[in-house]
């Protein structure tokens, strides 16, 4: 009963944004308690909206270029997650007997390694914080748009071949001007400076 109220909370609140803008105080007011990690995507709005019972909600408006720099973000921030799994299990795990042919020739300090009760825990955690961030990913790489046919791709490198060529000939045609600009100005000053050679002569 509990989880079906909180999915009848999360489809009024995509309601609530499909109808009318949400200001951030209201956003950031609303936090879920579920166990389950919920990630919507809100069409014809480019909203990702993400639940989780250790954040409150996430909603962001995204262009095409914010989504791939936000990919971008959790994609090294889950590696990073990942990163500092494998050196927390391997730096904080005790010895361990895996065979009865095998004995543990080796021991570690207690302080160098978490009871057991703990180091579940923070397996747990570790594994959790994996999931969110996997769904993350997994749903701005969903939210992504759809990759243009190829003809449409075809039409749109032939009409940015075209404005190139005419923005080169429009550059040209501008060179082309200032030169006979250049050359005009050099007449005239050259005009000019002879003009007292030709008074002086005929003065004489």
């Amino acid at each position: 009963m509990l989880r079906e109220s909180r999915w009848a909370l999360v489809a009024w609140i995509a309601g609530e944004l499909l109808t009318k803008p949400v200001s951030p105080d209201w956003a950031s007011s609303v936090d879920s308690t579920s166990e389950t990690v919920l990630c919507l995507l809100i069409p014809g709005l480019s909203t990702v909206l993400v639940l989780h019972p250790h954040s409150s909600v996430m909603l962001q408006e995204l262009s095409h270029m914010d989504r791939i720099t936000q990919l971008q973000d959790e994609i090294q921030q889950l590696l990073t997650i990942m990163s500092s799994s494998i050196a927390y299990l391997t730096s904080r795990a005790n010895f361990v007997q895996v065979s009865p042919d095998i004995p543990i020739t080796k021991s570690r300090n207690p302080d160098k390694y978490d009871p057991p009760d703990v180091f579940e825990a923070n397996k747990k955690e570790l594994v959790t914080d994996l999931i969110v961030k996997a769904k993350q990913v997994e749903y701005l790489i969903q939210s992504l748009p759809e990759p243009d046919p190829e003809e449409k791709q075809v039409e749109r490198l032939q009409a940015l071949e075209e404005e190139m060529s005419q923005a080169n000939a429009e550059y040209i045609e501008a060179v082309n001007r200032a030169k006979n600009l250049h050359a005009q100005i050099c007449d005239v000053l050259r005009n000019m400076l002879d003009e007292p050679d030709i008074i002086k002569s005929e003065v004489d």
